[in-house]
């Protein structure tokens, strides 16, 4: 605390510091600038919190047109300190009090910019946008502590408010130093599933399939539809794909459902057989209507898909059953039978049988034709 003290300017330097003509000049121009740029700042931003909602489609260029909007204040005290410093640089005049001042003001734009970047990248419109004026306002006091160089007295001050267990000693900055980490994670956790994960959400990832049932700091809660609750670890989910069939409170998906009709049947009158199967179930919507393609020609039959939304996720593969077996006892009342892989065989005709005795003779023959003739015996002369 006493270094803390020591750093700043005694009474008697502040007191010099006021008697200048100077100091007032400055405090002057940075009033008088600070008043400049909220007018003008508000007025600009009416302007363009009009232009936004009227005129621009969501993009990178509405964001950014946004995010300037935020920061327009600052930005234009900076501006208007940049050009006070010129002049009086210019003049040969003193800058002590607005150097540090535009330095702080340019910061703060710089910071205020940034986190509402980061967030809207991460998480638009989410309730994070409630702790986005604090974070901004505790980034620029560090940044600010550390641009007037008194951050380590600062921590040095804190460091000592202490209290000591056995060999363990707790102070006042380990303290706040602890809870900044954990605010820093919640945060964080919040910048990664804030708007895009939510309890009773239904989520699919890898062989993972069910229902958040919690979000926590480390893991999330998944109940599956065989009744057990994974417990998923959060980076797992932020370096997975993750499919949200529920994202932003719409739960219609629509399902695609594959048969094979036989070459010989009707296709038309199919594709109205299975609309019909289709509307006939309670889980299936009205409004988009079922639908069916013709998706090829098989080996066995002609290739359909059946396209049907429904608005409960978790019950997709119920639904799903349920639809094929309405499929298949229509398909048997009416006498029609799916195809199946067949196959047809043809056998060529044997050649003529061959009697026993002709077969023995050219037996005969051919071993005749292969014996050789022996040689002549010659009489000595």
């Amino acid at each position: 605390m006493q270094v803390l003290f020591d750093s700043l300017p005694s009474s008697a330097e502040i007191r010099d510091f006021l008697n200048l003509t100077s100091t007032w000049w400055q405090a002057a121009i940075l009033a008088v600038g600070m008043l400049l740029a909220k007018l003008i700042g508000s007025r600009l931003q009416g302007y363009l919190q009009t232009l936004i909602q009227t005129g621009m489609k969501e993009g990178i260029g509405r964001t950014a047109l946004r995010t300037a909007m935020l920061a327009l204040v600052p930005l234009l005290l900076w501006l208007w300190l940049i050009a006070a410093l010129a002049i009086l640089h210019r003049r040969g005049g003193v800058t002590t009090l607005l150097y540090p001042a535009m330095i702080l003001a340019g910061a703060l734009a710089a910071i205020r910019m940034g986190v509402f970047a980061l967030r809207h990248s991460f998480s638009p419109g989410s309730k994070l946008k409630a702790w986005e004026g604090v974070l901004t306002i505790t980034i620029w006091t560090l940044v600010a502590l550390h641009i007037l160089d008194w951050l380590p007295y600062v921590e040095q001050m804190l460091d000592e408010y202490a209290f000591t267990f056995g060999k363990v000693r707790i102070s006042l900055y380990n303290v706040i130093s602890f809870v900044l980490s954990i605010a820093l994670m919640l945060l964080v956790a919040l910048l990664a599933f804030e708007g895009s994960i939510r309890p009773g959400d239904v989520i699919s990832f890898g062989n993972t399939f069910g229902t958040v049932k919690a979000l926590h700091t480390r893991h999330v809660v998944i109940h599956t539809r065989d009744g057990q609750d994974v417990l998923v670890p959060n980076e797992n989910l932020m370096t997975s794909d993750i499919t949200n069939w529920s994202y932003e409170g719409d739960r219609r998906i629509r399902l695609r459902l594959t048969l094979q009709i036989a070459y010989d049947d009707d296709v038309e009158q199919m594709i109205l057989r299975l609309e019909r199967s289709a509307r006939a179930n309670k889980q299936v919507l009205a409004d988009p209507a079922p639908a069916v393609l013709v998706t090829g020609f098989g080996d066995n039959g002609v290739n359909l898909e059946l396209l049907v939304w429904i608005e409960d996720p978790e019950h997709s593969g119920d639904v799903r059953s349920e639809l094929y077996r309405q499929i298949a006892k229509d398909f048997k009342a009416a006498g029609i039978n799916l195809p199946f892989p067949q196959r047809e065989v043809y056998l060529k005709a044997a050649p003529a049988a061959i009697s026993p005795a002709a077969a023995k003779s050219n037996n005969r023959a051919e071993s005749a034709r292969d014996r050789k003739p022996k040689p002549k015996a010659t009489s000595p002369d």
